[in-house]
């Protein structure tokens, strides 16, 4: 069967976008990172939900993605912490707010049967990985979704967990992002779950 590493993203206007690629250039001074954002092929987002799917069904999950864009309402994105994860990803965390929640689950609930239980198995053996992540990247082709998701936007990625406070102690001590969100997009998955090239935008209702 063939398939398609493809992710569910907010992207950002410039404005907001520069400055989660000038964090993460900020975290790339400090410490070696695997993540430099940036315009061309390592795009600032926040993930909805990402996996891999068979390639025969890309156009049936275009045609859900579009569904749903049309029945959710403009919201407010608020991002207000930063984190290292056990992965070694340096998080610029989002508020989980009700809006943010149920369009999650939403796109899960639509997106996931059209995997047709095909997950990326390379992801098994990946650092920071646990029987539950695991168990969630069987199940629904992500690590950590619905209960356990967490949204936010990657800035950085280290090697050895020893460099995360170096990491943080690039950033501000105090993190205070908001935008409206208007759209989702289609993007295609680069390296360490990065977006390299968005295909598709799906416009909300009005």
């Amino acid at each position: 069967m063939n398939t398609i590493d493809r992710n569910i993203v907010i992207t950002f206007e410039d404005d907001l976008a520069n400055q989660f690629i000038r964090l993460s250039q900020a975290v790339g001074g400090k410490v070696t990172s695997k993540i430099n954002l940036n315009h061309k092929n390592e795009i600032p987002h926040l993930t909805l939900y990402m996996s891999t799917y068979p390639t025969k069904n890309i156009e049936l999950i275009i045609n859900k993605l579009a569904e749903i864009a049309k029945s959710t309402k403009p919201f407010k994105l608020k991002l207000k912490s930063k984190s290292c994860h056990p992965t070694g990803t340096i998080f610029i965390n989002a508020v989980l707010s009700d809006e943010l929640y149920q369009l999650h689950k939403e796109l899960v609930e639509a997106i996931n049967p059209l995997r047709e239980g095909v997950y990326n198995k390379k992801d098994l053996s990946f650092s920071g990985m646990t029987e539950k992540t695991r168990r969630s990247l069987k199940e629904y082709g992500m690590w950590e979704v619905k209960n356990s998701y967490i949204p936010h936007v990657s800035v950085g990625r280290i090697t050895d967990l020893k460099d995360c406070e170096t990491a943080l102690s690039a950033l501000p001590e105090k993190i205070n992002y908001e935008t409206l969100v208007e759209s989702i997009a289609l993007v295609e998955t680069g390296h360490d779950g990065t977006c390299k090239k968005t295909l598709m935008k799906f416009k909300f209702k009005i």
